[in-house]
Protein backbone atom coordinates (compact mmCIF):
# COMPACT_ATOMS: atom_id res chain seq x y z
CA UNK A 1 0.00 0.00 0.00
CA UNK A 2 2.77 2.09 0.43
CA UNK A 3 4.51 1.81 -2.60
CA UNK A 4 1.14 2.14 -4.62
CA UNK A 5 0.50 5.16 -2.98
CA UNK A 6 4.03 7.01 -3.42
CA UNK A 7 3.23 5.89 -7.28
CA UNK A 8 0.15 7.68 -7.26
CA UNK A 9 -2.06 5.11 -7.36
CA UNK A 10 -0.32 4.05 -10.85
CA UNK A 11 -0.72 0.50 -10.68
CA UNK A 12 2.27 0.04 -13.66
CA UNK A 13 4.34 1.81 -11.54
CA UNK A 14 3.73 0.33 -8.36
CA UNK A 15 4.64 -2.96 -10.19
CA UNK A 16 7.71 -1.79 -11.72
CA UNK A 17 8.63 -0.18 -8.01
CA UNK A 18 7.87 -3.67 -6.08
CA UNK A 19 10.36 -5.64 -8.57
CA UNK A 20 13.26 -3.66 -7.55
CA UNK A 21 12.26 -4.67 -3.81
CA UNK A 22 13.74 -7.94 -2.15
CA UNK A 23 12.02 -9.15 1.43
CA UNK A 24 15.04 -9.25 3.90
CA UNK A 25 15.51 -12.78 5.11
CA UNK A 26 17.21 -13.27 8.81
CA UNK A 27 20.43 -14.50 8.63
CA UNK A 28 21.44 -17.70 9.92
CA UNK A 29 24.39 -18.22 12.59
CA UNK A 30 27.16 -20.59 12.53
CA UNK A 31 25.45 -23.10 15.24
CA UNK A 32 22.30 -23.96 13.05
CA UNK A 33 24.46 -23.89 9.58
CA UNK A 34 26.26 -26.64 11.45
CA UNK A 35 22.91 -28.79 12.21
CA UNK A 36 21.35 -28.02 8.91
CA UNK A 37 24.38 -29.61 7.04
CA UNK A 38 24.60 -32.53 9.65
CA UNK A 39 21.10 -33.15 9.44
CA UNK A 40 21.41 -32.54 5.02
CA UNK A 41 24.03 -35.14 5.31
CA UNK A 42 21.76 -37.79 7.31
CA UNK A 43 18.54 -37.55 6.21
CA UNK A 44 18.91 -35.36 2.23
CA UNK A 45 16.37 -33.75 1.08
CA UNK A 46 14.07 -35.03 3.96
CA UNK A 47 13.36 -30.55 4.94
CA UNK A 48 11.08 -32.53 7.53
CA UNK A 49 12.88 -34.26 9.37
CA UNK A 50 15.39 -31.44 9.54
CA UNK A 51 12.92 -29.10 10.97
CA UNK A 52 12.59 -31.77 13.93
CA UNK A 53 16.51 -30.70 14.49
CA UNK A 54 15.42 -26.71 13.77
CA UNK A 55 11.77 -26.38 15.72
CA UNK A 56 12.29 -22.30 15.58
CA UNK A 57 12.92 -22.41 11.58
CA UNK A 58 9.99 -22.89 8.98
CA UNK A 59 9.97 -25.09 6.10
CA UNK A 60 10.27 -22.28 4.16
CA UNK A 61 13.22 -20.86 5.77
CA UNK A 62 14.72 -23.96 5.75
CA UNK A 63 14.03 -24.69 1.82
CA UNK A 64 15.04 -21.01 0.60
CA UNK A 65 18.13 -21.45 2.85
CA UNK A 66 19.02 -24.66 1.19
CA UNK A 67 18.40 -23.81 -2.69
CA UNK A 68 20.33 -19.68 -1.92
CA UNK A 69 23.68 -21.48 -0.37
CA UNK A 70 23.46 -24.78 -2.33
CA UNK A 71 26.73 -23.86 -4.17
CA UNK A 72 28.04 -21.91 -1.96
CA UNK A 73 28.21 -24.15 0.86
CA UNK A 74 28.32 -27.14 -1.55
CA UNK A 75 25.35 -29.38 0.39
CA UNK A 76 25.58 -32.80 -0.40
CA UNK A 77 23.72 -35.95 1.56
CA UNK A 78 25.84 -39.06 1.88
CA UNK A 79 23.66 -40.77 -0.63
CA UNK A 80 24.08 -37.92 -3.38
CA UNK A 81 27.58 -38.83 -2.71
CA UNK A 82 27.98 -42.39 -2.78
CA UNK A 83 26.09 -42.19 -5.77
CA UNK A 84 28.55 -40.27 -7.27
CA UNK A 85 31.17 -41.89 -6.57
CA UNK A 86 30.24 -45.20 -7.48
CA UNK A 87 28.25 -43.62 -10.84
CA UNK A 88 30.93 -40.79 -12.08
CA UNK A 89 29.23 -40.47 -15.34
CA UNK A 90 25.91 -39.95 -14.02
CA UNK A 91 24.48 -36.46 -13.71
CA UNK A 92 24.80 -34.65 -10.21
CA UNK A 93 23.06 -31.35 -9.02
CA UNK A 94 23.02 -28.47 -10.86
CA UNK A 95 26.47 -27.28 -11.66
CA UNK A 96 27.58 -28.58 -8.48
CA UNK A 97 30.96 -30.06 -9.97
CA UNK A 98 31.12 -28.21 -12.74
CA UNK A 99 34.17 -26.18 -11.56
CA UNK A 100 35.85 -28.78 -10.32
CA UNK A 101 39.05 -30.17 -11.69
CA UNK A 102 38.99 -33.95 -12.22
CA UNK A 103 42.04 -35.96 -12.85
CA UNK A 104 43.42 -39.45 -12.69
CA UNK A 105 45.85 -39.28 -9.72
CA UNK A 106 45.72 -40.58 -6.49
CA UNK A 107 43.74 -38.68 -3.80
CA UNK A 108 45.87 -36.80 -0.92
CA UNK A 109 43.96 -38.47 1.93
CA UNK A 110 43.01 -41.92 1.16
CA UNK A 111 45.30 -42.76 -2.16
CA UNK A 112 41.76 -43.51 -4.50
CA UNK A 113 42.42 -42.65 -8.09
CA UNK A 114 38.48 -42.13 -9.76
CA UNK A 115 36.70 -38.75 -8.70
CA UNK A 116 39.35 -36.56 -7.86
CA UNK A 117 38.35 -32.67 -6.40
CA UNK A 118 40.93 -29.87 -6.49
CA UNK A 119 41.32 -28.42 -3.30
CA UNK A 120 44.00 -25.69 -3.46
CA UNK A 121 47.35 -27.42 -3.83
CA UNK A 122 45.50 -30.94 -2.72
CA UNK A 123 43.25 -33.08 -4.98
CA UNK A 124 41.21 -35.17 -3.01
CA UNK A 125 38.25 -37.72 -3.87
CA UNK A 126 34.74 -37.51 -2.85
CA UNK A 127 34.41 -38.61 0.62
CA UNK A 128 37.69 -36.90 1.47
CA UNK A 129 36.54 -33.74 -0.47
CA UNK A 130 33.26 -33.64 1.30
CA UNK A 131 34.78 -34.20 4.68
CA UNK A 132 37.49 -31.70 4.35
CA UNK A 133 34.65 -29.25 3.26
CA UNK A 134 32.35 -29.60 6.34
CA UNK A 135 35.21 -30.60 9.02
CA UNK A 136 37.99 -28.94 7.95
CA UNK A 137 40.21 -32.05 8.37
CA UNK A 138 40.96 -35.21 6.60
CA UNK A 139 38.97 -38.00 7.51
CA UNK A 140 41.11 -41.42 9.15
CA UNK A 141 40.82 -43.72 6.57
CA UNK A 142 43.25 -46.74 5.23
CA UNK A 143 45.57 -46.11 2.32
CA UNK A 144 46.93 -48.72 0.10
CA UNK A 145 50.39 -50.53 0.21
CA UNK A 146 51.30 -49.25 -2.49
CA UNK A 147 51.47 -45.21 -3.25
CA UNK A 148 52.27 -43.74 -6.43
CA UNK A 149 54.16 -41.17 -6.13
CA UNK A 150 55.47 -40.11 -9.46
CA UNK A 151 54.42 -41.96 -12.85
CA UNK A 152 57.12 -44.25 -12.70
CA UNK A 153 58.03 -44.49 -9.44
CA UNK A 154 56.35 -46.55 -6.32
CA UNK A 155 56.82 -45.66 -2.91
CA UNK A 156 55.64 -48.84 -0.31
CA UNK A 157 54.74 -47.89 3.03
CA UNK A 158 57.09 -49.99 5.56
CA UNK A 159 55.33 -51.53 8.80
CA UNK A 160 57.40 -51.90 11.92
CA UNK A 161 59.33 -55.01 12.93
CA UNK A 162 57.08 -55.70 15.60
CA UNK A 163 54.45 -55.43 13.69
CA UNK A 164 55.83 -57.41 10.62
CA UNK A 165 56.34 -60.50 13.07
CA UNK A 166 52.96 -60.30 14.28
CA UNK A 167 51.77 -60.46 10.49
CA UNK A 168 54.21 -63.44 10.03
CA UNK A 169 53.47 -65.49 12.85
CA UNK A 170 49.79 -65.07 11.74
CA UNK A 171 50.54 -66.21 8.13
CA UNK A 172 52.40 -68.80 9.55
CA UNK A 173 49.18 -70.21 11.98
CA UNK A 174 46.38 -69.66 9.15
CA UNK A 175 48.42 -71.75 6.70
CA UNK A 176 46.89 -75.57 6.34
CA UNK A 177 48.58 -78.74 7.81
CA UNK A 178 49.71 -80.20 4.42
CA UNK A 179 49.31 -83.68 5.90
CA UNK A 180 45.72 -82.61 6.69
CA UNK A 181 45.23 -81.05 3.26
CA UNK A 182 46.12 -84.02 1.62
CA UNK A 183 44.16 -86.15 4.46
CA UNK A 184 41.40 -84.18 3.64
CA UNK A 185 41.54 -84.46 -0.26
CA UNK A 186 42.00 -87.75 0.05
CA UNK A 187 38.79 -88.06 2.18
CA UNK A 188 37.05 -85.91 -0.18
CA UNK A 189 37.12 -88.91 -2.94
CA UNK A 190 34.79 -90.77 -0.50
CA UNK A 191 34.92 -94.63 0.85
CA UNK A 192 32.72 -96.78 -0.85
CA UNK A 193 30.62 -99.27 1.11
CA UNK A 194 28.39 -102.16 -0.91
CA UNK A 195 25.95 -104.03 0.60
CA UNK A 196 23.55 -106.89 -0.42
CA UNK A 197 21.61 -104.80 -2.85
CA UNK A 198 22.52 -100.87 -3.09
CA UNK A 199 25.89 -99.80 -3.71
CA UNK A 200 26.28 -96.56 -1.22
CA UNK A 201 28.59 -94.33 -1.63
CA UNK A 202 30.00 -92.33 1.48
CA UNK A 203 32.33 -89.22 1.26
CA UNK A 204 33.36 -87.93 3.96
CA UNK A 205 34.59 -83.66 3.93
CA UNK A 206 36.71 -82.58 6.32
CA UNK A 207 37.99 -79.21 6.83
CA UNK A 208 41.33 -78.58 6.50
CA UNK A 209 43.28 -78.04 9.82
CA UNK A 210 45.23 -74.91 10.29
CA UNK A 211 48.49 -74.87 12.27
CA UNK A 212 47.31 -73.05 14.66
CA UNK A 213 44.88 -75.55 15.74
CA UNK A 214 47.69 -78.25 15.92
CA UNK A 215 49.88 -75.53 18.29
CA UNK A 216 46.73 -75.33 20.05
CA UNK A 217 46.24 -79.06 20.85
CA UNK A 218 50.32 -79.44 21.77
CA UNK A 219 49.98 -76.96 23.81
CA UNK A 220 47.16 -78.42 25.99
CA UNK A 221 48.96 -81.60 26.20
CA UNK A 222 52.13 -79.99 27.39
CA UNK A 223 49.65 -78.14 29.97
CA UNK A 224 48.33 -81.42 30.96
CA UNK A 225 51.31 -83.25 31.50
CA UNK A 226 52.97 -80.37 33.48
CA UNK A 227 50.22 -80.63 36.05
CA UNK A 228 50.22 -84.16 36.59
CA UNK A 229 53.84 -83.84 36.96
CA UNK A 230 52.78 -80.73 39.46
CA UNK A 231 50.64 -83.13 41.48
CA UNK A 232 53.21 -86.35 41.15
CA UNK A 233 55.79 -84.24 42.86
CA UNK A 234 53.50 -82.90 45.65
CA UNK A 235 52.30 -86.35 46.09
CA UNK A 236 55.47 -87.33 46.70
CA UNK A 237 56.72 -84.32 48.86
CA UNK A 238 53.71 -84.52 51.37
CA UNK A 239 54.93 -88.58 51.63
CA UNK A 240 58.32 -87.24 52.73
CA UNK A 241 57.33 -84.46 54.87
CA UNK A 242 55.22 -86.90 56.64
CA UNK A 243 58.20 -89.87 56.91
CA UNK A 244 60.27 -87.57 58.42
CA UNK A 245 58.27 -85.90 60.44
CA UNK A 246 57.23 -89.27 61.88
CA UNK A 247 60.88 -90.56 62.21
CA UNK A 248 62.37 -87.39 64.15
CA UNK A 249 59.68 -84.90 65.72
CA UNK A 250 61.78 -83.16 67.91
CA UNK A 251 63.54 -81.18 65.09
CA UNK A 252 60.13 -79.33 63.47
CA UNK A 253 58.64 -78.98 67.42
CA UNK A 254 59.28 -75.28 68.28
CA UNK A 255 60.91 -74.76 70.90
CA UNK A 256 58.64 -72.47 73.65
CA UNK A 257 61.28 -69.25 74.83
CA UNK A 258 60.70 -69.35 78.71
CA UNK A 259 58.99 -66.31 79.36
CA UNK A 260 58.63 -64.07 82.84
CA UNK A 261 55.46 -65.38 84.15
CA UNK A 262 55.83 -69.28 83.33
CA UNK A 263 57.93 -69.88 87.12
CA UNK A 264 55.51 -67.83 88.97
CA UNK A 265 53.10 -69.82 90.74
CA UNK A 266 49.63 -69.63 90.17
CA UNK A 267 47.48 -67.31 92.25
CA UNK A 268 44.47 -69.29 93.88
CA UNK A 269 41.44 -66.58 96.09
CA UNK A 270 40.58 -70.03 98.01
CA UNK A 271 42.47 -71.86 100.84
CA UNK A 272 42.44 -75.55 101.10
CA UNK A 273 43.49 -77.10 103.72
CA UNK A 274 47.07 -77.78 103.55
CA UNK A 275 47.61 -74.18 102.97
CA UNK A 276 45.36 -73.21 105.85
CA UNK A 277 47.80 -75.85 108.19
CA UNK A 278 50.71 -74.36 106.40
CA UNK A 279 49.33 -70.35 107.12
CA UNK A 280 48.85 -71.27 110.74
CA UNK A 281 52.52 -72.79 111.30
CA UNK A 282 53.49 -69.92 109.16
CA UNK A 283 52.31 -67.49 111.82
CA UNK A 284 53.14 -69.65 114.80
CA UNK A 285 57.07 -68.97 113.00
CA UNK A 286 56.88 -65.64 111.75
CA UNK A 287 54.28 -63.95 113.59
CA UNK A 288 52.29 -61.18 112.01
CA UNK A 289 54.79 -60.93 109.19
CA UNK A 290 52.35 -61.00 105.97
CA UNK A 291 55.33 -60.66 103.15
CA UNK A 292 57.80 -63.46 104.69
CA UNK A 293 54.40 -65.81 104.99
CA UNK A 294 53.45 -64.72 101.19
CA UNK A 295 56.80 -65.95 100.15
CA UNK A 296 56.39 -69.25 102.09
CA UNK A 297 53.06 -70.63 101.09
CA UNK A 298 54.05 -69.25 97.56
CA UNK A 299 50.55 -69.17 96.34
CA UNK A 300 49.17 -66.25 97.73
CA UNK A 301 49.88 -62.67 98.34
CA UNK A 302 50.50 -60.46 101.19
CA UNK A 303 47.19 -59.13 100.74
CA UNK A 304 45.48 -62.42 100.63
CA UNK A 305 47.47 -63.60 104.08
CA UNK A 306 46.41 -60.42 105.72
CA UNK A 307 42.44 -61.12 104.69
CA UNK A 308 42.91 -64.93 105.86
CA UNK A 309 44.78 -63.52 109.34
CA UNK A 310 41.68 -61.29 109.87
CA UNK A 311 39.06 -63.73 109.06
CA UNK A 312 40.19 -66.39 111.62
CA UNK A 313 42.12 -63.59 114.09
CA UNK A 314 41.36 -65.06 117.14
CA UNK A 315 42.58 -68.60 116.43
CA UNK A 316 45.92 -67.08 114.99
CA UNK A 317 46.49 -64.91 118.18
CA UNK A 318 45.59 -67.36 120.25
CA UNK A 319 48.19 -70.08 118.48
CA UNK A 320 50.67 -66.77 118.52
CA UNK A 321 50.22 -66.04 122.09
CA UNK A 322 50.57 -70.01 123.60
CA UNK A 323 53.98 -70.47 120.61
CA UNK A 324 55.25 -67.10 122.90
CA UNK A 325 54.44 -68.47 126.39
CA UNK A 326 55.92 -71.89 125.83
CA UNK A 327 59.30 -70.67 124.05
CA UNK A 328 59.73 -67.78 126.89
CA UNK A 329 59.27 -70.59 129.49
CA UNK A 330 61.50 -72.79 127.56
CA UNK A 331 64.29 -70.12 127.54
CA UNK A 332 63.65 -69.47 131.04
CA UNK A 333 64.35 -73.45 132.11
CA UNK A 334 66.76 -74.09 129.38
CA UNK A 335 70.66 -73.64 130.60
CA UNK A 336 72.66 -72.25 128.11
CA UNK A 337 76.06 -72.14 130.28
CA UNK A 338 75.98 -75.73 131.12
CA UNK A 339 78.05 -77.81 128.78
CA UNK A 340 77.31 -80.87 127.17
CA UNK A 341 78.67 -84.09 128.89
CA UNK A 342 79.33 -87.07 127.47
CA UNK A 343 79.19 -90.47 129.43
CA UNK A 344 82.14 -92.50 128.10
CA UNK A 345 81.69 -95.97 129.27
CA UNK A 346 84.85 -97.87 130.34
CA UNK A 347 85.26 -100.67 127.54
CA UNK A 348 86.82 -103.87 128.36
CA UNK A 349 89.63 -105.59 125.36
CA UNK A 350 89.52 -109.33 125.84
CA UNK A 351 92.73 -109.96 124.72
CA UNK A 352 93.38 -113.78 124.15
Amino acid sequence: MFILQSSDYNIEEAKHQLAKRRIKKEPWNEEDTAIFKQALQTYGKHFNKIKQLLPHKSIKEIINFYYDNKKKLNFRSIIDAYLEEHNPESSSEDGDIDAIEKQSTRCYNCGQILNLRQMGDIKLCNPCFIHFRNYHRHRLCLKTMNFVVNANAEETIKCSKGIAEVVERFVEFATEEEVTAQSSSSSMKGVTEVDDDDLQIVSIIRPPEMRYIRILKQLEREEMLARGNCVRLEHILRIQFEKELNENLERYRISRLPSATSGRPRRSPSWSYKEKWQALFAFQRYGKDFDTIAEVLESKTPDMVKAFYYEMREQIDDMISKTSEYYRRLSETYDFKRKVEVDTSNEIIDIE
